[in-house]
């Protein structure tokens, strides 16, 4: 209740700026979702909103451009769908029952969800390569999309490299 009450001081008067940092952390999925449309529409409305999240997925859904930062550092910088694009086009998101896929398959690497997964191949490798060892390996693959790498990737991918 109390972020519901901040959130609506900070934006009762229409402000040209909003600067929130971890706006939806606690919130149930009604009210995260509630704050969601709120800032959508503030947006709509004119206002630049900066704001701070761990949660990747939700600033891919959310955002039209991103700063990662890393030990204070800017390490990536830009329009969202620029920046995906950047870092390649042959990503496979896919959804799967049975064996999950390998951590790091021999053709590929990837960040398993629950019953999906995000599936970069090797840089000496195709997405067809990819797609056979996970046949191979019992994984039953059930949706299937190739795609630009999530934000999720590309922050792990360029924090990593940045550690270096």
């Amino acid at each position: 209740m109390q972020q519901k009450v901040q959130l609506g001081i900070a934006i009762i008067h229409t402000p040209l700026l909003l600067i929130l940092d971890e706006p939806f952390k606690g919130l149930d999925p009604l009210n995260r979702q509630l704050f969601i449309d709120i800032l959508l529409n503030q947006a709509k409305q004119g206002t630049t909103i900066l704001y701070s999240t761990h949660v990747i997925e939700e600033a891919q859904k959310m955002a039209n451009s991103l700063l990662i930062i890393d030990k204070g550092e800017k390490i990536e910088y830009g329009e969202i769908e620029e920046v995906r694009k950047k870092y390649g086009s042959n990503t496979l998101m896919i959804s799967f029952t049975g064996k999950k896929p390998l951590r790091d398959g021999k053709t590929y690497t990837s960040i398993i969800y629950n019953s999906s997964a995000e599936v970069t191949p090797r840089a000496q490798f195709n997405t067809d390569d990819v797609i056979k060892e996970l046949i191979d390996n019992g994984t039953n693959i059930l949706e299937l999309k190739v795609d630009y790498p999530s934000l999720n990737e590309i922050f792990i991918e360029s924090v990593k490299k940045h550690a270096k």
